[in-house]
């Protein structure tokens, strides 16, 4: 091998030792108890902190909803900013790019404001909805949208004038890695949600994983660690069961 070649393998290395050694430390540190190896802080979360756990079913569950609706709104949208012809669709689509460039920050006051005028002020749907509607994902599926040929589009108006059919037996499967990738990444988008909650949310038993685990930086406990493990769980079980798919719909997208 070139010596070009050895030198871009040990950067690789060292590359990968800087980004596994957070998580090596992370484990490890989850599984010591006064200087031994022992369980204890699993089992106390698990067992004798049981707040814990059903604040990370509170995040499961966010999650979840949240990136149903999301599938449910941009398949849809994407097809319709992509396929459908229609008067001013571009200049809509440009406004949808603006608001794609937004953060969180510019629009936390508007809404909160928002929520509280509607009587959903501290209230799930306060976190839910905002989460749900997100120009991004549209954007990211209408790109690979646009490929898929007009002529297969035809046949299928000539097939049925369904709209659900449609969807169903074209659009869908079309867009299937496409969609995968859109759920994992969303998921994990929601998953690691806090800011929201954190400012939108005024009760404690609605409050995700994220921000419970923040409170116990505050308060120094020992327990971060292995709580840091278990929230870390559900991500690596979802890129691990979808990865390849995950890889097609990405691969396809960015084109």
């Amino acid at each position: 091998m070139s010596k070009r070649l050895y030198v871009i393998i040990l950067a690789a290395i060292v590359l990968a030792v800087v980004f596994v050694y957070p998580f090596v430390l992370l484990a490890g540190n989850s599984l010591i108890n006064d200087g031994k190896v022992s369980l204890s802080q699993y089992y106390e979360l698990l067992v004798e902190n049981y707040p814990f756990m059903y604040h990370f079913w509170v995040s499961v569950l966010y999650a979840i909803a949240i990136t149903a609706v999301i599938i449910v709104i941009s398949v849809p949208a994407a097809h319709f900013f992509a396929k459908v012809e229609w008067k001013g669709r571009d200049a809509v689509f440009f406004v949808y790019i603006i608001m794609m460039m937004m953060p969180y920050q510019v629009l936390v006051v508007p809404l909160y404001r928002q929520f509280s005028d509607y009587g959903l002020g501290g209230s799930p749907l306060a976190v839910i909805l905002p989460a749900c509607f997100q120009p991004f994902w549209v954007f990211m599926l209408r790109q690979y949208a646009k490929s898929i040929p007009d002529s297969l589009i035809d046949s299928m108006r000539l097939e049925t004038n369904s709209v659900f059919t449609y969807f169903r037996y074209l659009i869908i499967p079309m867009l299937g890695d496409c969609i995968t990738a859109l759920a994992v990444l969303s998921f994990a988008e929601c998953w690691n949600m806090f800011e929201p909650p954190l400012i939108m949310l005024t009760r404690k038993e609605l409050l995700p994983i994220p921000v419970v685990i923040s409170k116990l930086l505050e308060t120094d406990s020992g327990l971060v660690f292995s709580s840091g493990v278990i929230y870390m769980i559900p991500a690596i079980i979802l890129f691990i069961g979808t990865r390849r798919k995950l890889e097609k719909g990405v691969e396809v997208m960015k084109w």
